[in-house]
């Protein structure tokens, strides 16, 4: 009796995956594989952890295609209007991606933004953007490009507290994929998950 791998289940054979060792679902629009994040509401930083510990990212949405693949996922999807995190966020007065890299495309809705950091989606008739407190609780989205392989199914976890509470305003975090760049202030912290 060896180790069996968790299976891939195809629930519905054209967007909707579920990956066993997560139990989450994954909606499939063109090469990329989205999470809605609908069953509770969180901070954007409670959300970067959930995401990053299902082997995803909060959702960037750096061309008009990747706004238009979002806005088919969430009328297919999404019954009632709400609000959804992406990794949008402002540093240093300019728009910035988790990645780092600058945003370049935007699709804010009329009187936007305002003075607050994050971004989250309205899914309304054309998923308009809106500038958010990061510590406001909404719904989210996460993104990878690929299923996650069985041999990956274990992750390093990623937990963001400065003295058991959240980062403040003035702090953020990038990702290549492999570290962590935490910002909070004038410090600068690289993060190397561990494997275990």
């Amino acid at each position: 009796y060896g180790y069996s791998y968790p299976k891939l289940l195809f629930l519905d054979q054209h967007d909707l995956f579920h990956y066993a060792s997560s139990n989450i679902p994954l909606f499939k629009v063109d090469e990329k594989f989205y999470h809605l994040g609908t069953t509770f509401k969180a901070t954007y930083f409670q959300a970067l952890e959930f995401c990053h510990n299902h082997q995803m990212t909060l959702v960037s949405i750096a061309t008009a295609e990747d706004d238009k693949n979002l806005r088919k996922l969430l009328y297919k999807h999404t019954e009632e209007l709400n609000s959804f995190w992406t990794s949008g966020r402002k540093l240093d007065e300019i728009w910035r991606w988790l990645s780092g890299e600058p945003i370049t495309y935007f699709n804010w809705a009329r009187g936007e933004p305002n003075t607050e950091d994050c971004i989250e989606i309205h899914n309304d008739e054309n998923v308009t953007w809106h500038d958010r407190s990061c510590k406001d609780e909404r719904y989210f989205i996460c993104e990878r490009n690929s299923i996650p392989s069985p041999s990956s199914a274990l992750h390093p976890v990623l937990k963001i507290y400065i003295n058991n509470e959240a980062p403040s305003y003035n702090s953020t975090l990038f990702t290549n994929g492999k570290y962590y760049v935490f910002q909070e202030n004038n410090n600068t912290v690289k993060i190397i998950p561990e494997e275990t």
